[in-house]
């Protein structure tokens, strides 16, 4: 094998691994970034709020143990179909889809949203003011937020296989290189040649 092609597997193979941790530590990051839907919110980045799907009202659209990454939008670009998070007067988040728009809701002045849970045969029993929407449902992720709430009660554990495998990737690959298993067999066998 010459040089070259040599030296191209190995970047390849570093591209790689760097991928794969950088994918790693993200995926534990963002374990700590995740809020759980039905347990309040913390502020979001950049109008986004990242929840963990807890209860089963939407299941067929948004599994328990799903994320939903929820973007911030005027009240006025929310309509019927939307799933919305939205905060009630408890601090709790619910995720839950807009049947019908009332402006001028109970003569607040705003806009309002009859909401309803997929599942539930009813709708909701409160109106949703506009002013309480934390964002549109943009996409979901079904089981990361398991994950997510795994990592974050073991992180401890998760950091300490994190620097096994980073110690792994950097001697597993030197200690497997074909040279030195042919060494080391051809050792074993009393310094016979293996056949190329």
């Amino acid at each position: 094998m010459s040089n070259k092609l040599r030296r191209k597997k190995t970047l390849a193979r570093q591209v790689g691994n760097a991928v794969f941790y950088l994918l790693l530590i993200a995926a534990i990051g963002a374990a700590f970034f995740v809020s759980r839907s039905g347990e309040g919110v913390s502020g979001g980045l950049g109008g986004f709020h990242v929840l963990r799907i807890l209860s089963p009202s939407m299941q067929s659209v948004y599994p328990v143990g799903s994320v939903v990454v929820v973007r911030s939008a005027p009240a006025g670009d929310y309509k019927v179909g939307d799933d919305v998070t939205y905060l009630r007067e408890d601090d709790q988040t619910v995720t839950h889809r807009i049947i019908s728009i009332i402006d001028n809701a109970e003569g607040s002045g705003l806009r309002g949203f009859e909401t309803k849970g997929v599942e539930n045969q009813l709708p909701d029993f409160e109106i949703v003011y506009e002013n309480n929407v934390l964002g549109r449902v943009m996409f979901h992720i079904p089981a990361v937020g398991s994950a997510a709430e795994f990592l974050q009660a073991n992180w401890a554990w998760a950091l300490a296989l994190l620097a096994i495998l980073l110690a792994l990737s950097f001697t597993l690959p030197r200690a497997l290189r074909p040279a030195k298993i042919s060494a080391a067999i051809s050792q074993a066998k009393g310094g016979a040649e293996l056949p190329s």
